[in-house]
């Protein structure tokens, strides 16, 4: 089965038709879930270690986008996948070059958003977390 630590970051007012679900999802594959709902405390939990992916949806795509640099900033290969209403070309083509795995639109397809998950997580198995002189981690 896939193990891992899943963060799980949104403030998107929908994110609570799917969250809950995709929470009992990965709980079947034995995956724990990490949650929160503003971008400084996500960049916090993958700050201390121990996040092997993170999902990111927030109801203003600069916001997104701004905690999605923020992480970059502290770990640059975190599998992430953003969560949005809507996806503008612009969006995609920043998300892109922030290195996220995937932009998902709502409404969201859980069963879908598990086995992409699924396939993520075994990629960052094993790899070790170091913590750099500034405090960054360092995959």
């Amino acid at each position: 089965m896939v193990q891992g630590q899943v963060l799980i970051a949104s403030d998107l007012a929908s994110s609570g038709k799917w969250t809950g679900s995709l929470e009992n999802m990965l709980a079947q594959r034995e995956v724990g879930v990490r949650r929160t709902w503003t971008g400084p405390s996500a960049v916090d939990f993958i700050r201390r270690g121990g996040i092997d992916m993170a999902v990111l949806g927030f109801d203003s795509p600069g916001d997104g986008l701004a905690t999605l640099r923020l992480i970059r900033a502290v770990n640059q290969l975190l599998p992430c996948m953003v969560v949005a209403r809507e996806v503008s070309s612009l969006l995609l083509r920043q998300a892109l070059m922030l290195g996220v795995s995937s932009v998902l639109t709502e409404p969201i397809d859980v069963r879908f958003m598990t086995a992409l998950i699924g396939r993520l997580l075994p990629m960052m198995a094993n790899r070790p977390t170091v913590v750099g002189p500034q405090g960054n981690l360092e995959v």
